[in-house]
This record gives structure tokens, C-alpha cells and sequence, in this order.
């Protein structure tokens, strides 16, 4: 596709503004963890089993939602910086089965023990806007391209690649990020013990009109020192002709929260959003 990687690395950066011409585009994205280093942790985090959405985002706004499989009702939705859980349990008569925190610097967490919430619920922090966003962050001497490939009737090209996630917002192409809202960002990673100043590998599949089919991404988790946990975020992207719509649950049905750990806990032993 791109006979250098010079040309690979602009192609990769502009990837998520190319997206956002789209008027709509189907998500689907699943999260998984794998403890390599113990460290310092206390105790050994249980295996992780995973957290899997499909849903839509507005690729110009940002504002996306998620079901859980088998269901057509939100279940997540992010809106500005703010995001919203459907608690695990809610029934239909509860009057608030909302819960909401909003990802910014003030959340009132330290780094999050992943024996106490798994690191795959990170998916209910990391919108999928902000994933996109990555791509501004590929290493332009660190491409390797792959031979385009057919798939789901597309053709694609893989580029495997590792991300500077510090160059990505400072560098965005889809929006421009506030040093308020870098920050922010900042602060959701600095929660799951992800360090904006490391490299982590993964791989994009870009389109031939230059959309960003795929992105796999290997994040590095440190939550204490001398740990290591490996947190896969595999998101595939699908633009639409149809508009996103995404919708706000109403005041009156949410619990606010000041902490991703009090958003999080309630899905840790029943997380309707399995596969």
C-alpha cells in the first residue's frame, strides 16, 4: 500500500481524522489481561476473563455506547468525559440503575490492585475514541508492513507498529486535545498503573480509502513495581452511512460516583458484558 515507511507512519497518524468523515461507525472491542510479572503485588490477580462490547461511536464527537453480547440495550455509554455503567443487577423497576464517574484528573483513585478489580474492566474507562486516538502515536521507524489481505470482504494491510501513547494526544489529527484534556486521559491510564512514557507494540489494518479497520494494542500495566501486566485491547471499526446515535441516560436514573474503583466494583463478580 505504502512503499515506505515514512508514507506507512502519515498514513497511520491520519487514520482516525480519515474515520471521522464517517457518519457513523460500528464498534466492537474486547479486553483481556495477562499477568507476566508479579512484583510487588501482595497476591497473585485470579485469571482475567475478559470484557467484550459491540456498539457505535460518533467519530467526530467521540460519543460512542456499548451493548452487552447478545442484546441491543446500552449497557455503556460515554458521553463528553463522563461514562455510564448499567449496573449489573439493575432491574426494570429500580428507579437510578445508572452508575457514572467522570474521567478526568480528580478522580479520587490511586493506581487500581488488579487482584481486587481485573485489568479487562478497563474497558468501561478506555472509550473507544481515545483507543482510536492512538494511531497519532505510531513510531513511524518502528512499521513493519504486512501484504493486504481480504477480510470480511475488505481488503486490508497490517501494520505492525509500537505506540508512543505521550505523542498520540500531543499529537491527535482527529481532535485537538486541551493540555486539561491530556491530563485527563493521563490520569485514566495512571489508574490501571499505564505509563504514558513506555512503548507498547500492537497492529493497525487500514482500509484502502485509509480507515483504520482494527487497531490491536498491547498496553503495559505496571500497578506496583517490578509488576507487569499485559492488557490486550483489540478494537475493530466499521464505518457507517448511518448516523451514531448515542443518548445520555436522564439525571434522574444515575448514581454519580467520584472513583473508577466504585464504578468498577460492582462488575467485578457479575459482569453481564461476558462473552
Amino acid at each position: 500500500m505504502f512503499s515506505n515507511a515514512t508514507a506507512a507512519g502519515s498514513a497511520l497518524h491520519r487514520a482516525p481524522r480519515q474515520l471521522s468523515r464517517a457518519q457513523g461507525v460500528a464498534v466492537r472491542v474486547s479486553f483481556s489481561s495477562q499477568l507476566l510479572k508479579r512484583g510487588a503485588l501482595t497476591s497473585v490477580p485470579p485469571p482475567d476473563r475478559g470484557v467484550s462490547f459491540s456498539g457505535v461511536m460518533n467519530p467526530r464527537t467521540g460519543a460512542s455506547s456499548y451493548s452487552a453480547p447478545g442484546t441491543t440495550s446500552p449497557a455503556v455509554v460515554f458521553a463528553g468525559n463522563r461514562v455510564f455503567a448499567l449496573a449489573p443487577h439493575a432491574g426494570p423497576n429500580d428507579a437510578r440503575p445508572w452508575l457514572s464517574t467522570i474521567l478526568d484528573k480528580d478522580l479520587q483513585d490511586h493506581t487500581l490492585d488488579p487482584t481486587a478489580i481485573p485489568s479487562s474492566l478497563a474497558a468501561y474507562a478506555l472509550r473507544p475514541a481515545v483507543l482510536l486516538d492512538m494511531l497519532s502515536g505510531a513510531l513511524t521507524g518502528s512499521i513493519h508492513q504486512a501484504r493486504a489481505s481480504t477480510i470480511d470482504g475488505v481488503s486490508q494491510t497490517r501494520y505492525d507498529v509500537r505506540f508512543d501513547l505521550e505523542q498520540a494526544f500531543d499529537n491527535a489529527t482527529r481532535r485537538h486535545y486541551s493540555q486539561r484534556q491530556i491530563d485527563d486521559v493521563d490520569k485514566v491510564l495512571e489508574v490501571f498503573g499505564i505509563k504514558t512514557g513506555t512503548l507498547d507494540s500492537g497492529s493497525v489494518w487500514l482500509d484502502g480509502t485509509g480507515n483504520p479497520r482494527r487497531v490491536l494494542v498491547h498496553l503495559r500495566q505496571s500497578p506496583v513495581p517490578d509488576s507487569l501486566v499485559i492488557l490486550t485491547v483489540d478494537l475493530r471499526l466499521t464505518p457507517t452511512s448511518a448516523p451514531a446515535t448515542v443518548t445520555a441516560p436522564a439525571d434522574n436514573s444515575v448514581v454519580t460516583v467520584p472513583s473508577l474503583f466504585q464504578l468498577l466494583a460492582p462488575f467485578k463478580d457479575a459482569r453481564g458484558s461476558q462473552p
